[in-house]
């Protein structure tokens, strides 16, 4: 949900031909290639993609009808309140469910012929928030990437044993195969233990480095849909974050991790230690002001922490999704692909020059990721400037060239992704993204109380 965009709009992109028509808030969107492809999607949500031609001449109040019907029988509809779904379709439509402009889709016709038609229905799953963590829960290591550092490992573990919290060990954490933490089987089965485990409230991969995105699908992602649990990491955990959330809607936490955080000699910063406990700990009922679960916060960034800086203005609303952009861009064109339609993306990175970074942003827009956001957040970019003598654009110089122009709030030099200053982001969470004031919000509790159904 973009706030800057008017009502209802059509438009055509010059470059592409595509269309465009993005009901109020941005609650529904449909964008489409005459005779070529179209895709509707509502609260970020794609309803369905297709090839079928004769989507240029049908009128799409069918799929109005079927959301609105929906919306009536249900308190929410993809994470979103029912109430707000309605809204967003009025300006859209008349009370005959009529499209109340020149928008035409061929829905029906689809529906009704089945013929020269390539359509892919995308399963979407209502966000699911894993119960928070109270002292005296257990937290299980697993080593699904990497292989792990003993010395970094026992020391966050105390760390959390001094917090109230039991850590559970797998006899062979320590193992190895190479750059990784053993062999593909052993740590899918290590990950789907604890998942499957009802002792375990809360899992803590050790680190990433590499390997978790040769277990994707190895998962069972029906047992870990069943079995909600606080999954945390970043870097190459943003595998499994993009993989969880599209195969079950889990809301996981892109944080630091034992060994680069809560194993770090000096533990982790006060900022970084602030909004890792703040989006993981169960809060009561009720919080201190009465919102209880429906709560939220704004992640504050004091003197010390790096500055945000706006690159587009306004301001976006959406679930969050994104991680590491090496780690989105390798799952590109497999069933993992990162969905950004209607959300906000948060972008990170380490180690990669500034045309390397201008590659993978360059396959997220041909992909079309960057068409329909709600907005942008650029974490931290560390060690990504050009090499000394050698002729390059700045890494400056590559954001802008994607984020200047793309008419949606975009913010840089946020404090998240590989440095000691890692704010913990809730993905699959509805968070508001404020270019103006250079604040990103979590717009809902990111853990649910124990009670709660």
């Amino acid at each position: 949900m973009y706030h800057r965009r008017p009502s209802c709009s059509s438009r055509i992109d010059n470059d592409s031909g595509l269309r465009r028509r993005t009901g109020a808030a941005g609650l529904l969107h449909v964008s489409y290639l005459p005779g070529r492809l179209i895709r509707v999607c509502v609260c970020g949500s794609v309803i369905v993609q297709s090839t079928c031609p004769l989507f240029d001449w049908c009128p799409f109040s069918w799929i109005i009808r079927c959301w609105r019907a929906r919306a009536q029988r249900t308190d929410s509809l993809c994470g979103w309140p029912a109430d707000e779904v309605l809204r967003g379709l009025t300006p859209i439509m008349d009370q005959n469910c009529r499209p109340s402009g020149p928008m035409w889709v061929t829905l029906v016709a689809l529906l009704a012929t089945g013929v020269g038609c390539s359509t892919t229905h995308r399963q979407e799953f209502a966000p699911i928030h894993p119960v928070g963590l109270i002292p005296g829960d257990t937290i299980a290591f697993v080593a699904p990437a990497g292989k792990l550092d003993r010395q970094r490992m026992d020391l966050a573990r105390q760390r959390l044993r001094a917090m109230g919290f039991r850590v559970q060990v797998p006899d062979d954490l320590y193992r190895s195969r190479g750059y990784l933490a053993g062999p593909d089987e052993t740590r899918a089965e290590e990950l789907m233990a604890a998942f499957r485990d009802p002792n375990v409230k809360a899992i803590f991969p050790g680190t990433g480095s590499y390997g978790a995105t040769r277990i994707l699908d190895r998962l069972d992602y029906d047992v870990i849909r069943k079995n909600p649990k606080i999954i945390i990491g970043f870097s190459d955990i943003t595998g499994l974050h993009l993989a969880i959330q599209k195969k079950t809607g889990l809301v996981t936490f892109h944080s630091p991790n034992p060994m680069w955080g809560l194993g770090s000699e000096g533990n982790l910063r006060d900022f970084s230690a602030r909004y890792f406990w703040r989006a993981l700990l169960q809060r009561g009922p009720l919080d201190s002001g009465g919102q209880g679960s429906t709560g939220g916060y704004t992640i504050v960034t004091p003197q010390g922490v790096p500055q945000v800086r706006a690159i587009s203005p306004g301001v976006g609303r959406g679930r969050l999704t994104g991680g590491n952009l090496s780690l989105i861009i390798a799952l590109m064109g497999t069933e993992f692909e990162i969905e950004t339609d209607g959300r906000i993306l948060f972008l990170e990175d380490v180690g990669e020059r500034p045309y390397r970074i201008d590659r993978y942003l360059c396959q997220l827009r041909l992909a079309g990721k960057l068409d329909n956001l709600a907005g942008v957040i650029l974490g931290q970019f560390a060690d990504c400037e050009p090499k000394k003598g050698k002729a390059s654009l700045s890494l400056s110089q590559v954001l802008g060239d994607y984020f200047d122009d793309l008419g949606v709030p975009v913010v840089v030099n946020f404090p998240a992704g590989h440095s000691a200053y890692n704010a913990t982001l809730p993905l699959g969470a509805l968070v508001e993204v404020n270019a103006d004031t250079g604040s990103v919000s979590v717009l809902e509790e990111p853990v649910r109380h124990a009670d709660a159904s």
